[in-house]
């Protein structure tokens, strides 16, 4: 907000001043904001990681399942899994 402020005092002043702080604001701004962009990506890819890892153990517990009584506690176990994934999902949406 400030870059934009200092852009628009310029074109009304432009002569007066020989040092204009506007590009490096901007690059500052740019910066806070990737930084920021890539701080959420990293928390969404650790979140991701983690239902990966808890789906691969999911399914090697299936070739296990040999009962229907087993098959319905498998089903239960992989139904929690995503539904947890999916009300993080929903929460981050939110925000």
């Amino acid at each position: 907000i400030i870059a934009i402020l200092f852009a628009f005092v310029r074109a009304h002043y432009e002569s007066e001043w020989s040092f204009w702080p506007t590009a490096p604001m901007l690059v500052l701004a740019s910066s806070i904001i990737g930084w920021i962009q890539i701080k959420k990506f990293t928390q969404i890819a650790a979140a991701y990681n983690l239902t990966v890892n808890e789906i691969g153990i999911i399914r090697a517990r299936f070739a296990h399942v040999s009962t229907e009584a087993e098959l319905s506690e498998f089903v239960n176990t992989a139904e929690l899994a995503f539904s947890r994934e999916h009300t993080q999902w929903v929460a981050r949406q939110k925000k």
